[in-house]
């Protein structure tokens, strides 16, 4: 009988077998290595991450609180000079930052606002609510600006006309001389987006038309007044009493910079109004009064202001240039 206790021969075979098992252990402890090396990177690198956003973010908070400062600024200071106004708010920032040193002494931070400049705009506006919305001369159909962008924009206002189907009006018949108030922004392509303002059941309504087509409408039950915020693209009775936003209710946004702005039929409505815009007062005043006495009235104001923020700390140096125009759509 054979004895199958005996060793087998060592050959070729099976040296390159036990040379392929070194390898392959070789290979699982390298990748064992890199693992473990890159999931040290990645945690060093999240810590990083949590650590820059936590020592970052009183430098975004002061931004955020100099953004603030300046759109307050911006939304209330008017007058008779651009430069003045450039000035006002500018010093005004310089106030608020310089208030704020003190406790950045007892944190370790400096920070400050600098370089403030601003573009020059007017506020076209109309405060007595008992008069309509014709021009200054009592122009029914007339504009208020051409080319501009405009922020801060709303209307109040008091209906006369009466439409119980206005889906189912013809544009032609709706902008015709006996037609309700309407609203028409003209953007560079010509494309225009009508608001109308009318009354139906007593109740005081809006209704979009989007180049001659409608589009949709909605009423404020039980009052015959309507507050519109153009920018928001909320409406209710009053400013504190605002629906939720509506796409196409935001009427400037989809017309974009460089539109135009039109009333018609001026005379079928009471109220009061507000368009900011970023043309400067000579451009636009032919239609208004000189003052807020006179209505409707233009007024110097800043479109947009500008300005330098800097924060920094033993650890963080940070630098941004901020630009303020408070109820500004987002144009594209």
């Amino acid at each position: 009988m054979a004895d199958v206790s005996q060793l087998l021969p060592r050959g070729d075979d099976h040296d390159r077998g036990q040379l392929f098992l070194v390898g392959a252990l070789a290979l699982a402890v390298t990748f064992v290595v890199l693992a473990l090396v890159m999931n040290g990177v990645i945690y060093t690198e999240n810590v990083s991450a949590r650590d820059l956003a936590t020592s970052t973010a009183p430098a975004i908070e002061y931004e955020n609180e100099a953004k603030s400062v300046a759109a307050h600024l911006v939304t209330t200071e008017r007058g008779d000079d651009y430069s003045q106004l450039e000035a006002n708010v500018a010093g005004g920032l310089s106030a608020w930052s310089n208030t704020t040193q003190p406790f950045g002494a007892v944190e370790g931070r400096i920070a400050g606002v600098e370089d403030t400049t601003g573009s020059n705009g007017t506020a076209l506006a109309q405060d007595n609510s008992t008069r309509n919305f014709t021009s200054g001369d009592e122009t029914v159909s007339w504009t208020l600006a051409t080319d501009v962008k405009t922020r801060d924009a709303w209307i109040n206002a008091t209906p006369e006309v009466t439409e119980d189907d206005i889906d189912g009006e013809d544009y032609q018949d709706l902008t015709a001389d006996d037609g309700p108030f309407h609203l028409n922004i003209t953007d560079g392509g010509g494309q225009v987006v009508t608001l109308f303002v009318y009354e139906n059941g007593g109740d005081a309504c809006v209704a979009v038309f989007d180049d001659e087509t409608y589009e949709n409408s909605s009423c404020t039950p039980g009052t015959d007044t309507v507050y519109v915020d153009l920018v928001s693209g909320t409406y209710g009775e009053s400013p504190d009493d605002q629906s939720e936003e509506h796409e196409w209710l935001q009427v400037l946004e989809r017309a974009g910079p460089d539109h135009t702005l039109e009333f018609g039929n001026a005379d079928e409505v009471t109220g009061t109004y507000q368009f900011v815009v970023d043309a400067e007062y000579d451009d636009v005043e032919a239609n208004f009064g000189s003052d807020p006495d006179a209505e409707p009235y233009a007024e110097k104001v800043l479109y947009v202001v500008e300005f330098q923020v800097r924060y920094r700390t033993q650890n963080v140096r940070y630098e941004t240039t901020v630009c303020v125009a408070p109820g500004e759509p987002s144009y594209e």
